[in-house]
């Protein structure tokens, strides 16, 4: 526990003196780059012929000492490692992306191209602008003052000068930002239901709350406030990617539907059929059975029509709703034995008039 405190210590006085440093090498146009590793390590930067092994800590004299424009190690990067200096003059490669080569010099590009090898974290003054910048994930963010450098430092590095909401502000919108709205409520529903009486304190605590929620995107730095917006538009360009994609698909299918399995239609002759006769006969009724052919046309898929023939389909009428003697018409139905799907255009009768009597008149 007292070695990660001491750690943390150490990398906020480590940001501490870039600030100072940064802060007054800007106003005395002072270039200067400075590379912050984190996970990945730059050890092959320390290879180089010309380099500058060091092991001193990071302060405010050392470093504008290195990059004073007299100093023979002014020229090329600072690498910092585990908050200490471990090597100057560092030749770092240098960007090749396009805006960086027409709006940057070489400090800017060469800050980038670190940034691009892996995670670290680059600091670098500009001699002709007296700018400060951080270039990070093969991007560079142009610092307001001192201030945002610091803000954004500990951002990057994970760390939290006081137990504020500031280091760790990013991770905590990341799940809980459903609603700024939501907070208020939530808040008061948690006194509710811990038997806390909710007062005009709690309330005012509450709206507070959710006009902090309303500046986050103000007080996040930069750094985090870029990524949360390059996030939210790639999350829409994915969505959009994928509501194209779906749609084309849907049209290709559609239109290998159309020409390779195109839709055609087939006529048959078949032989009328009667059902549900038992049904009648309990009902004490009887009727005659005509021999008549039903005529019918039906449309389907090519793949369908092709496979289907006339013993796959039946016309039929269902006796099961005649309740009377007389002559009543019913409807010729038609249907397929097999699960295929069809629509019948045409039917040639589509009724048929049947006698019916009851079975003792027949004696």
């Amino acid at each position: 526990m007292n070695e990660d405190s001491d750690s943390q210590l150490r990398y906020v006085t480590m940001v501490d003196e870039i600030v100072k440093a940064c802060t007054e090498m800007s106003k005395t146009y002072t270039g200067a780059i400075m590379l912050l590793e984190r996970s990945t390590k730059l050890s092959e930067l320390l290879k180089q012929e010309n380099v500058v092994r060091l092991d001193s800590s990071v302060t405010n004299s050392m470093l504008q000492s290195i990059f004073y424009k007299g100093s023979p190690m002014h020229d090329g990067a600072l690498l910092i490692r585990e908050g200490r200096i471990i090597a100057a003059r560092c030749h770092v490669p240098l960007s090749e992306t396009f805006h960086m080569i027409e709006r940057y010099g070489t400090r800017h590009r060469a800050a980038v191209g670190a940034s691009e090898i892996g995670d670290t974290v680059a600091v670098v003054v500009s001699e002709e602008r007296g700018t400060i910048s951080v270039a990070v994930d093969g991007t560079l963010y142009e610092m307001k003052d001192g201030n945002d450098l610091r803000k954004n430092l500990f951002y990057l590095l994970g760390l939290s000068a006081s137990p504020s909401k500031l280091a760790i502000r990013g991770k905590v919108k990341k799940h809980n930002k459903k609603n700024t709205n939501s907070k208020k409520k939530t808040k008061v529903a948690v006194a509710t239901a811990s038997n806390e009486p909710v007062t005009a304190f709690s309330v005012a605590e509450s709206l507070r709350d959710a006009a902090d929620d309303q500046r986050d995107d103000e007080t996040l730095p930069i750094v985090a406030r870029r990524k949360k917006k390059a996030k939210t538009e790639k999350r829409a360009r994915n969505a959009l990617l994928f509501l194209i994609s779906f749609l084309f698909s849907i049209m290709l299918w559609m239109y290998i539907q159309v020409t390779t399995n195109p839709v055609t239609e087939r006529t048959f002759t078949l032989q009328l059929q009667y059902e549900n006769a038992q049904v009648l006969e309990e009902k004490n009724l009887a009727t005659q059975y005509p021999m008549q052919l039903v005529t019918v046309r039906i449309v389907g898929r090519k793949s369908v029509m092709d496979s289907l023939t006339a013993s796959d389909l039946s016309a039929y009428l269902d006796l099961s709703n005649v309740n009377s003697t007389g002559s009543v018409r019913l409807k010729v139905n038609v249907k397929c034995d097999e699960n295929v799907y069809f629509r019948v255009t045409m039917q040639r009768p589509e009724e048929v008039p049947v006698s019916v009597y009851t079975l003792e008149s027949e004696d």
